[in-house]
């Protein structure tokens, strides 16, 4: 029994374990995906449009398959950012205005157009005015059909 778990235990240890060969030396420009030159003529948005067959006509050189791949991920991995970006500035976006909802709240569509006047037409005055509108309407209507309903 002690054997056979010496034996099985050496297999694993055999299998498992692998060498890091270095090889020293300059590597050429045909070993990266990409070189420098080639990101430099691209900015984000030419990368986002960018497809294989628009990087061969302006290149002169037709792109491997890990180019292919490696692209294609450039493109995900932008597109990922852009996306936590957007999210970030919409919730960063917005900041509630109390006098325009007060106002709404009290005087409802009037209250909307007092703020848009005192105001001007601030994207935040006029959805805090909006959500008062809003509050407005709902108290308006329970307490309507509570009292008739």
């Amino acid at each position: 029994m002690k054997f056979n778990l010496l034996l099985i235990t050496l297999f694993f240890a055999i299998n498992t374990s692998y060498g890091v060969v270095m090889v020293e030396g300059e590597i050429n420009a045909h070993s990266k995906a990409f070189s420098q030159a080639d990101f430099e003529k691209f900015d984000e948005e030419k990368i986002m449009n960018l497809t294989p067959e628009k990087f061969e006509a302006e290149n002169g050189r037709k792109m491997k398959f890990k180019e292919k791949l490696a692209l294609k991920m450039l493109q995900k991995k932008i597109k990922k950012a852009n996306k936590k970006k957007n999210k970030k500035a919409v919730a960063a976006g917005f900041s509630f205005h109390l006098g325009a909802f007060l106002l709404c709240l009290f005087l409802s569509l009037l209250g909307l157009l007092i703020a848009w006047l005192v105001w001007g037409s601030d994207r935040d005055v006029l959805i805090s005015g909006a959500i008062g509108v809003a509050v407005s309407l709902v108290l308006w209507g329970g307490l309507l059909f509570g009292v008739l309903g």
